[in-house]
């Protein structure tokens, strides 16, 4: 798969969590990466949500600042809320409490999902399920598709 600017990389609260207090991580460069304008991000007004308890809980108001600052300075696509019933439908794929991430990604026709949560989402389970999503972490998206992205624009 080509990565351009309307390919839809839904980001995971995690990633967004990362993201705010870690500048030199994988999390940070894809959404410095996304500033530019070299592909679309996505994420749902729940994961936003769970990004923002996470930080304030684990990591205080600094981080939460440069989480706000994430998302002003980024054109975020916000997704369209999955139904509970959405929901439940990825329940027997997913942890229950991830369910929502897998629905909204799915609802929206996302690309890929960016997420640092491998113990729920990289599962037999999630391979097994037939989605048509590409799953990775950060590092792994940016080794496998955007280094790719980038070595075919410099040719």
């Amino acid at each position: 798969m080509n990565i351009e600017k309307i390919t839809k990389i839904f980001l995971d609260a995690d990633v967004l969590v990362a993201g705010s207090y870690n500048p030199q991580g994988g999390s940070e460069f894809i959404l410095e990466c996304a500033k530019k304008e070299a592909f679309t991000i996505m994420t749902s007004k729940l994961v936003l949500q769970e990004a923002k308890r996470a930080l304030l809980k684990k990591l205080g108001k600094e981080a939460l600042f440069r989480f706000y600052q994430n998302m002003v300075n980024t054109d975020f696509l916000l997704a369209h809320k999955p139904t509970q019933k959405e929901i439940e439908k990825y329940s027997q794929f997913i942890h229950q409490d991830d369910a929502h991430v897998i629905a909204a990604v799915t609802k929206n026709k996302a690309d890929f999902l960016i997420t640092l949560n491998k113990r729920h989402f990289f599962t037999p389970k999630i391979k097994e399920a037939g989605l048509n999503i590409i799953i990775l972490t950060p590092k792994m998206f940016i080794e496998e598709y955007y280094k790719k992205m980038l070595s075919r624009r410099s040719v």
